[in-house]
């Protein structure tokens, strides 16, 4: 029983290794991070990447990215006053005063007249930062900001852009909402003003800096939401394009997964991280609260592709692991892969996975296997691996599986019978202890 301890410890750390890759930084999420306020002089510091055809530059500065997206939240606001579930952030308490607001933030160039270009915002709005763009001129920094504003009460998307102007010598910013039909962010034409910008009552900002862990805490909930409210949209945006056609085939399959699942993924939070980074971009290797692991490949701020899990397409430190690894331990690796998949729903491939003979006479069809697995594993499942032994090419693991989220002292012992194939390849067959 020591030896399999020892085992245990080892392969552990071995899939530590295997999701951490060139590991950075490893962090628990705190349940809260106050941000921090820096001056304004600060602001952005110019780091330098290829313009884009209108001259702007790609923004990768997460401190950056929530400030400026944080004042053009405020501008919302404003517009916004009079719904009650909306902060009043400026305490507006009339129509004229919310006027004189909305002036004060927009570009001087609107004059008076605020109907012909002021877009208004008249629900419950969630904005969802989607890109930013940044230009550098000697006086005045420009960002050109694209967004999704959310209708809360719909449930619809809208697409905005913006250009916010920020002068860091009076530390003040102003807005200019474009109305204009747009194809996309890059073809966006925007007047290159050097003009100092006046600060006012209403128009100053602050920097606010972001953690590490606020920014996955935001592209968590961020693309959770997308997931339930807008799925296609996540299959098409935000899911990484190899990784999605393995592992779902087609947007249909993938709506599918979604609105099975659609209660429990309303729930998902991040709660550990790792963080790999190298020349291509930065990788976020997060855990849930049932220890499911997402990928969140970044090319900047915002703008990144996801992996919802780290089997569908293995790592090469994986297979390196792997392949080095003695048959136990190979067998070990593979059970706690399936269980993996069970515990983020993906019957699918654990179906697929299991011995073709086995399968048809014990299931007949994948349906049958999801419903039974929700019936007889409807929890979240940690594992504990008992007793290995071998009888010609199968291998016999006994795990106990036992509920991660301890509100449950259920625990269910299963046998696994397995034959380890070519490369990573397996199959397997399983029985429940009564």
């Amino acid at each position: 029983m020591d030896r399999i301890k020892k085992i245990i410890i080892v392969l552990s750390i071995a899939i530590v290794l295997v999701i951490a890759g060139l590991l950075i930084l490893k962090f628990n999420i705190k349940p809260e991070e106050e941000e921090k306020i820096e001056p304004v002089e600060n602001l952005d510091i110019g780091k330098t990447y290829e313009n884009n055809s209108n001259g702007f530059q790609i923004l990768d500065d997460g401190t950056i990215f929530y400030t400026i997206t944080n004042t053009l939240n405020h501008y919302l606001l404003a517009l916004n006053y009079q719904n009650k579930d909306i902060y009043n952030f400026y305490n507006i308490q009339n129509e004229e005063q919310q006027k004189e607001i909305i002036l004060s933030l927009l570009d001087k160039q609107y004059g008076e007249q605020i109907k012909e270009y002021v877009d208004k915002v008249d629900y419950s709005y969630n904005l969802i930062p989607v890109d930013i763009r940044v230009k550098y001129g000697e006086k005045i920094i420009t960002y050109l900001v694209e967004i999704y504003l959310e209708n809360m009460e719909t449930m619809e998307l809208e697409n905005k852009y913006y250009v916010i102007r920020t002068d860091n010598q009076s530390a003040s910013f102003s807005i200019e909402p474009i109305l204009e039909e747009v194809k996309d962010i890059d073809t966006i034409a925007v007047e290159d003003k050097q003009d100092r910008i006046s600060s006012n009552d209403y128009n100053q900002y602050q920097i606010e800096t972001i953690s590490m862990e606020r920014l996955i805490k935001i592209y968590m909930s961020q693309f959770v939401n997308m997931m339930v409210n807008h799925t296609e949209l996540a299959y098409d945006k935000y899911l990484d394009q190899e990784y999605k056609k393995k592992r779902f085939g087609d947007v249909n399959q993938f709506k599918d997964y979604v609105n099975k699942n659609k209660e429990e993924l309303k729930k998902l939070r991040a709660t550990q991280y790792l963080l790999e980074s190298d020349e291509k971009g930065k990788k976020y290797v997060v855990k849930d609260q049932y220890e499911n692991v997402y990928e969140f490949n970044e090319k900047s701020t915002m703008s990144y592709t996801v992996r919802l899990d780290t089997y569908t397409i293995l790592s090469d430190k994986f297979k390196e692991t792997y392949h080095k690894a003695r048959e136990q331990n190979k067998v070990m690796m593979n059970v706690d892969k399936w269980i993996q998949m069970l515990n983020a729903r993906d019957y699918k491939n654990a179906y697929e996975l299991l011995d073709e003979t086995y399968r048809n006479n014990t299931f007949g069809g994948e349906d049958v296997f999801e419903q039974k697995m929700r019936e007889v594993l409807p929890l979240h499942y940690s594992a504990e691996y008992k007793d290995f032994s071998k009888e010609g090419d199968t291998c016999l693991l006994k795990v106990t599986l036992s509920d991660m989220t301890k509100e449950t002292a259920e625990s269910k012992t299963i046998s696994i019978f397995m034959k380890l194939l070519e490369e990573t390849d397996f199959v397997m067959s399983f029985a429940m202890e009564e």
